[in-house]
């Protein structure tokens, strides 16, 4: 499958003090999907231009566009929820994680700021996708956003998306569990944030 190749001046994105866009949050998920879970057909990582203008169309128009990503047969399913009112593949100010879980019918939202608008787009996301996700009707939404770490400045909410999606991910795929407090305060840190920028810009200028 072709992988995303960041653009120059999208790589410069993962300096901080820099906010990610889209296509730097759909190049790391595609690279804990395909190197790091090795396309494991459980899981599925919806790319952030799509979940952008979710909230801009009815739940049978969710369903004719995500169709291709089959999200009915996954387990696991990733959903970076973003701030943009607009509609367009990308802008906004603020990133947060919505993922779904198969197993016990639930969304969970991760937002590195909480009591943020972003759980008003989680929620209204989950209600779009509940016939594409073919979900429960009885299905519960929890906010996590109040147990799980905080950011300690204004620019890496995208980050912190990206170190929760990857350690939801590996957790499931390794234990079959969902991540511990513990795992939460060891995985998401401003340290780990600032690798994961180093690791990123790193493997998205060998992509080129």
């Amino acid at each position: 499958q072709d992988r995303l190749v960041l653009e120059q001046d999208e790589i410069a994105l993962y300096d901080a003090p820099l906010w990610l866009n889209d296509n730097c949050i759909e190049f790391w998920l595609e690279h804990v999907f395909f190197d790091l879970l090795k396309a494991n057909p459980a899981i599925v990582f919806v790319p952030p231009c799509t979940m952008s203008i979710v909230c801009h169309m009815t739940a049978k128009q969710v369903v004719e566009n995500v169709n291709l990503l089959q999200l009915a047969s996954k387990e696991l399913v990733f959903m970076p929820i973003n701030d943009n009112n607009a509609g367009y593949s990308s802008g906004g100010s603020h990133w947060s994680l919505l993922v779904y879980s198969r197993r016990d019918h639930t969304f969970r939202h991760y937002d590195s700021i909480s009591g943020s608008q972003n759980i008003l787009r989680a929620k209204a996301s989950a209600k779009l996708m509940e016939l594409a996700l073919d979900a429960s009707p009885d299905y519960c939404l929890l906010d996590e956003s109040p147990t799980m770490p905080q950011q300690t400045n204004q620019y890496d909410c995208g980050v912190y998306v990206l170190l929760v999606a990857e350690l939801v991910a590996t957790c499931f795929v390794h234990g079959g569990t969902l991540p511990s407090q513990t795992d939460f305060r060891t995985a998401v840190t401003p340290a780990k944030a600032h690798e994961l920028r180093a690791r990123a810009k790193i493997l998205a200028q060998q992509s080129l």
